[in-house]
């Protein structure tokens, strides 16, 4: 099964029981459904970005995730990186096809831009950059994101 297929299966499940708006805990079953995430963004960040070859991502924390939508998940935390074991910030939007097997659409943020790149955080930095999202998330773009990528296309459904 591809990652891909694994992400939309797991969180279909959980978003079956959660009314739109609703929190998502992050559980045992969230965190196996991150397992899937952890493959699939570092797949999805390569075809655009070089750099993205051979790095991969060894977890999660989860500051706010919700259902934002119909078959809609949006998560704002930070992840590991493995190369180095830093933190970066995460802002992710993704839906999923009827289908259940596939993204439709997603809008990933990943990573504060430095001067050379990606500005890799020691896990201590993780208290600066929950007050970090927090504000982007109340008063707008704060962050000036590393890795922007969007693909795919939203689908509006109403219930």
């Amino acid at each position: 099964m591809t990652s891909e297929a694994y992400l939309s299966r797991a969180f279909t499940a959980i978003l079956s029981e959660l009314q739109i708006g609703a929190e998502i805990v992050q559980d045992s079953q969230v965190n196996d459904a991150l397992g899937g995430l952890e493959r699939f963004l570092p797949e999805v960040l390569a075809e655009i970005h070089a750099e993205w070859q051979g790095e991969g991502l060894d977890g999660f924390e989860l500051f706010e995730a919700r259902k934002s939508g119909e078959a809609e998940v949006e998560l704002l935390g930070i992840c590991w990186l493995i190369s180095d074991r830093s933190v970066a910030p995460l802002h992710l939007q993704f839906q999923i096809a009827e289908s259940g097997e596939e993204i439709s659409w997603m809008e990933c943020r990943l990573g504060e831009r430095g001067h050379e790149g990606l500005v890799r955080s020691q896990p201590e930095a993780k208290s600066r950059l929950m007050r970090l999202l927090y504000s982007t998330q109340a008063n707008g773009e704060k962050i000036d994101w590393a890795y922007e990528v969007t693909f795919g296309e939203r689908s509006w459904k109403s219930d």
